[in-house]
């Protein structure tokens, strides 16, 4: 797999990874009694660390892992 090829496969998942965070915290901030919308985050938000990992991208995998 070419270092692009394998980049854009990253951003990919990140970006949907991201997405389901961001839209489950919309969902939180709109109805802040409803915590339930927050239980499927940390399994994407563990993908976001992972994935870089996985590839050996450990620059992207310390800032992950820092925010």
């Amino acid at each position: 797999m070419t270092d692009t090829t394998l980049l854009s496969w990253i951003n990919a998942e990140v970006d949907r990874a991201l997405t389901l965070v961001q839209e489950s915290i919309a969902k939180f901030a709109a109805a802040p009694d409803n915590d339930a919308v927050l239980q499927p985050c940390p399994e994407p938000l563990h993908q976001v660390t992972a994935t870089p990992r996985m590839v050996g991208l450990t620059g992207a995998t310390r800032v992950c892992e820092a925010i």
